[in-house]
């Protein structure tokens, strides 16, 4: 019988993959928590995803295999640019994958350690409400990892920090 629920283990990986693979993630890798929250009711959700991306499909292929995770994405063309391929894996894949990488990741270091501490933040009992100190801990988290990727939006605003635009 097929069950929804059951996790997919990481296959094992030498200590030579995983730092090779560690590389390759310091170098393409992404690390990102993702926010949505539905308008027809208050449930909200965060999820943790992690991607590699290249422009050599063979590499990709290879370490999905090694891990045995994620999926592989071709993604849309961009005029005068080569097409470009995403290793993306999500959730308890992503975290088996950066528990695997962390001892040997220089560049991505920071963003691994707070992904990990978003995932024992998100530890609990199926349909079991988060708490509120966890909630808010896990947007800071999300902050933190966007401004260690160079920018993108966090979830909750700053109100005491003063905007950059000048009113004229």
């Amino acid at each position: 019988m097929f069950n929804a629920h059951r996790r997919k283990e990481m296959l094992p990986l030498s200590d030579t993959t995983a730092a090779y693979l560690a590389g390759l993630f310091d170098g393409e890798g992404c690390v990102g928590i993702l926010f949505k929250k539905n308008k027809g009711n208050k449930a909200a959700c965060f999820k943790l995803q992690c991607s590699v991306t290249s422009t050599d499909k063979s590499i990709l292929e290879w370490a999905k295999e090694t891990t045995g995770l994620g999926c592989l994405y071709e993604r849309k063309k961009i005029p005068k640019r080569r097409v470009t391929y995403q290793w993306l894996f999500c959730g308890f894949g992503a975290e088996q994958i950066l528990r695997v990488l962390l001892p040997h990741s220089r560049i991505k270091r920071e963003q691994i350690e707070l992904a990990l501490e978003f995932r024992t933040l998100m530890q609990r009992r199926p349909f079991e409400k988060i708490a509120q100190q966890n909630w808010s801990r896990m947007g800071n988290i999300r902050n933190n990892i966007s401004q260690l990727n160079g920018g993108g939006r966090g979830i909750f605003k700053k109100h005491d920090l003063k905007s950059p635009y000048v009113e004229v």
